[in-house]
């Protein structure tokens, strides 16, 4: 709902810096502001009214006795729960909203609120008493939150453009290039900007003051606990029906206007179904291609018709596509890794005027085994090595025609994703994998939906990453998980809301972008792909050989993915004004 960011100098005085709430206006259209802590000290935010609309519920908040400073951006989705609970305790109240809820939560329980705090957030606390920085994201990384540190000086923010500024010395960061060529995201800590990193979700980051130097300490407040269930289907249909309802509607907390993102599959429209029993949606949001023929709009008009509900169809054309590239590059702080990133970024931009706030479905895939490469992991003895030889690259030619950009001198593309699969204590091997997919393919479509909604000022919400639904959903037992029927439990969900079959059980088809059919009538294959920044990265020698498969029409399919993501690191450098030496 927000944009937050900050800076600790413990060199010299604190000072405003006006860019930066410039850069994070798009987060927070309705009020912004800076506040000065300490000499040391400061914070800004860019407020989305989205609960409690009064300028009462505006940030930086202070606590009332003058020792705690929160900006916070998120929902917090059991705050009326926690706020009742606090009142108990002897708390009272002057807002409405939850971003209070939020401060006295961490006044009274510390560092252990985030263990009760059911909801999507990042956030940074500042307790002047003791001079201790404490920042935060959501147990699952829904939210965004960056920092740079060098010597002295630390900046915090929602986005990396309103850091980037504020380092001396702009660079591409070379030693992920094989990774995000190989992967499309770079996992971890790293980004591909050097010198910037990502907090971790689900753990509290503090900074003392005190200290002479500036040290990041953390606490894990969020570790999935394996247990055996042994319920049979039945018993966790209904159950996983009951979480998600709950989970629903809770998000559909809103003093601001609400949408849904339908894209006629499974997962969505599960929660365009609960969501319309619930409270009266207004809006539905679908983007196709007209007369494409992987557009699922037919599925998603029937959801609209079945259900009574207004449906507004966007259609990707190929001027919008390419003439908003770049907005999107700079909106996502790294390049696109595919396409879709355009459709959600053209949705946001024509429902801004309806709604401030969206539901959809993503995170159903990753907990309820949705797609096809987990039916053949269930095969393979060496996990780690299904991972390395491409699990989301499909194909031996994708895997040919990626090895021959891969730059020795950039490193490893598969170091990042050894590291955190090798840090998962996890003993079954099954739900091992799905949390180590929660932390990286997960990480980039939750990027994506943030940072394309709140481009145009909507915050997105993921009711099926709910931690309690996360929680009971990967201790489904195996077998159930192992059914030849991909998310058997959403579909006889789905199947007790009167769905016909052959909606329910058509083949996933997912969300694809003509790309290749727009490539073909591409003249520009030398402009685009022979530019000092790419020569400089690449091999003379590998580009002229991607060009001239390009030209020839070969391996279309294949030379599509690496001439996409080619073309969008050579923007992304130029946009952020990069150095590639």
């Amino acid at each position: 709902m927000c944009g937050i960011a900050g800076e600790i100098n413990l060199s010299t005085n604190v000072v405003k810096r006006n860019f930066l709430l410039k850069k994070l206006s798009h987060r927070g259209p309705h009020h912004e502001a800076f506040i000065k802590i300490d000499n040391n000290i400061c914070f800004y935010h860019t407020r989305l009214k989205i609960i409690d609309l009064s300028d009462k519920s505006n940030q930086p908040m202070i606590s009332y006795d003058k020792r705690y400073t929160i900006s916070y951006n998120g929902e917090l989705y059991n705050y009326v729960e926690l706020r009742k609970k606090l009142e108990k305790f002897g708390f009272f109240f002057k807002t409405n909203g939850d971003t209070e809820v939020f401060l006295n939560g961490f006044i009274k329980f510390g560092k252990n609120f985030f263990k009760i705090a059911n909801g999507i957030f990042a956030v940074a606390i500042f307790d002047k008493k003791e001079k201790i920085l404490y920042l935060a994201r959501d147990f699952i990384g829904v939210k965004p939150l960056y920092y740079s540190l060098h010597k002295n000086n630390f900046f915090f923010a929602s986005e990396i453009k309103a850091i980037i500024n504020n380092i001396s010395h702009k660079k591409i960061n070379k030693s992920v290039i094989n990774e995000f060529l190989f992967y499309k995201y770079v996992s971890g800590k790293d980004t591909l900007v050097k010198n910037v990193y990502k907090l971790d979700p689900g753990k509290v980051y503090s900074i003392d003051l005190k200290e002479k130097k500036i040290k990041l300490k953390s606490f894990t407040y969020y570790q999935f606990k394996e247990s055996a269930n042994k319920q049979n289907i039945q018993e966790t249909t209904l159950n996983i029906k009951a979480l998600l309802t709950k989970s629903v509607n809770l998000q559909l907390q809103s003093d601001a206007n609400l949408g849904i993102q339908l894209s006629g599959g499974v997962d969505s429209t599960l929660v365009t179904e609960i969501a319309s029993r619930i409270k009266k949606i207004k809006f539905l949001y679908f983007s196709g291609f007209g007369d494409y023929k992987k557009d699922e709009y037919k599925y998603a008009n029937f959801v609209s018709k079945k259900l009574d509900l207004k449906f507004k169809k966007n259609i990707l054309e190929k001027n919008f596509f390419f003439k908003n590239l770049n907005k999107a590059i700079y909106h996502l702080d790294e390049p696109l890794n595919h396409p879709h990133s355009l459709a959600i970024y053209q949705i946001s931009k024509n429902a801004k005027k309806n709604v401030s706030v969206m539901l959809a479905g993503e995170g159903a895939d990753e907990i309820f085994f949705g797609y096809e490469r987990y039916l053949q992991i269930l095969k393979e003895k060496n996990k780690i090595n299904f991972i390395k030889n491409g699990a989301f690259l499909r194909t031996k030619k994708d895997i040919e025609i990626y090895s021959i950009f891969k730059n020795e001198e950039f490193g490893d593309p598969h170091v990042n994703r050894n590291k955190i699969y090798g840090n998962i204590n996890i003993e079954n091997e099954l739900i091992k994998f799905q949390i180590f997919e929660t932390k990286t393919h997960l990480q980039s479509l939750l990027l994506r939906s943030d940072k394309m909604m709140m481009a145009n000022s909507i915050e997105a919400r993921v009711p099926f990453l709910d931690i309690n639904l996360f929680n009971y959903a990967l201790n489904i037992n195996d077998k159930i998980k192992k059914n030849e029927e991909q998310k058997i439990i959403l579909k006889k969900i789905l199947s007790q809301f009167n769905y016909p079959k052959n909606f329910i059980s058509r083949k996933k088809i997912g969300y694809t972008i003509p790309f290749n059919k727009w490539l073909e009538t591409n003249k520009n294959y030398e402009k685009d792909l022979k530019t000092e920044a790419l020569l400089t990265l690449f091999k003379n020698d590998d580009v002229n050989f991607l060009i001239e498969d390009l030209k020839n029409k070969n391996n279309m399919y294949s030379n599509a993915k690496i001439y996409w993501l080619l073309i969008n690191i050579n923007k992304f450098i130029n946009i952020f004004d990069l150095n590639i030496e």
